[in-house]
């Protein structure tokens, strides 16, 4: 099956990535891209929260016990500030349930919303179909690398949420916070987020979930983000931003979520992705703008 990244598009084939023993399919540690191994390499040293553990500027894992040196050297930012984290990625958390089909939807938004309804109306159990996918994949890979890796994204308590929270946590990301719920009321956008991966025969695919429909954005309830979360910004020597969170949070929210990050000293990393073309004009042309000035 071929690699992508995005909903709502059906792409060519690409190389197959590397493949976790839990049939996960994640990009290479070694494919982050230069300029962030570049810049994390050259940030100072950090202390992980768990007190066992320094992260090296190569970000190569020491023991403290038995290291007078290690222990003197440099766990702070640029401002002097310590901080727990090295990455954290903001918003883009879903599940990805791959399914094999006879041949890819017309591209009809019609006809792929009467599918989406459908999809995900099925009684789904989990089993190797599924997969995390969106911001996942990157704090896996970082996780991988050795680093303190946190997210801030809309993950509910059902089966989907904890089967994220589970592989997660299994991979050592170190914390999830949780963006607030919308009322009851407001029904279907509590739900973790869902993306269906459909493959035909020729292992092309098309992704199809709520990204593609709306409306946006899918947390209109979230005017800003909590204090918790605007802590955790501040807590992090980096923060990635792609841009699927312009669907899933208000767009002056993002800009003032990477606002605080940049004001205390995190880099900032931003990816506009398969959504680039969202982002040509009006709101989030202006959003886009305010997060590259924020970005490194």
């Amino acid at each position: 099956m071929s690699s992508t990244v995005g909903c709502g598009t059906t792409l060519a084939r690409a190389p197959v990535p590397t493949a976790s023993c839990s049939g996960r399919v994640l990009l290479p540690c070694r494919e982050l891209p230069l300029f962030v191994r570049d810049v994390l390499r050259r940030r100072p040293t950090l202390r992980r929260p768990s007190g066992h553990l320094l992260l090296t500027a190569a970000c190569t894992p020491t023991e403290v016990e038995g290291s007078a040196s290690r222990q003197s050297s440099v766990d702070s930012n640029d401002l002097g500030v310590v901080k727990t984290y090295d990455v954290v990625a903001l918003s883009n958390l879903c599940v990805d349930i791959v399914l094999e089909v006879p041949e890819l939807p017309a591209a009809d938004d019609g006809v792929r919303q009467q599918l989406l309804r459908e999809l995900t109306a099925a009684k789904m159990v989990e089993d190797e179909t599924w997969e995390v996918g969106g911001n996942a994949n990157f704090m896996i890979s970082a996780a991988r690398l050795g680093m303190a890796v946190a997210s801030i994204g809309h993950v509910n308590d059902d089966r989907f949420g904890k089967f994220m929270a589970r592989v997660l946590e299994d991979e050592a990301v170190k914390h999830v916070e949780r963006v607030p719920l919308p009322p009851a009321e407001e029904g279907v956008n509590a739900e973790t987020l869902l993306c269906f991966v459909l493959v035909d025969p020729d292992s092309n695919h098309a992704f199809c979930s709520r990204y593609d429909f709306g409306p946006w954005p899918l947390l209109d309830h979230v005017e800003e983000l909590p204090e918790s979360s605007l802590q955790l910004l501040r807590d992090t020597r980096a923060v990635y931003v792609n841009g699927f969170c312009f669907d899933e949070l208000r767009p002056d929210t993002v800009v003032t979520a990477m606002s605080a990050a940049r004001s205390a000293g995190a880099a900032v990393f931003f990816d506009p992705g398969p959504r680039a073309w969202t982002m040509l004009e009006g709101e989030r042309r202006r959003a886009m703008e305010g997060v590259l000035d924020s970005a490194s």
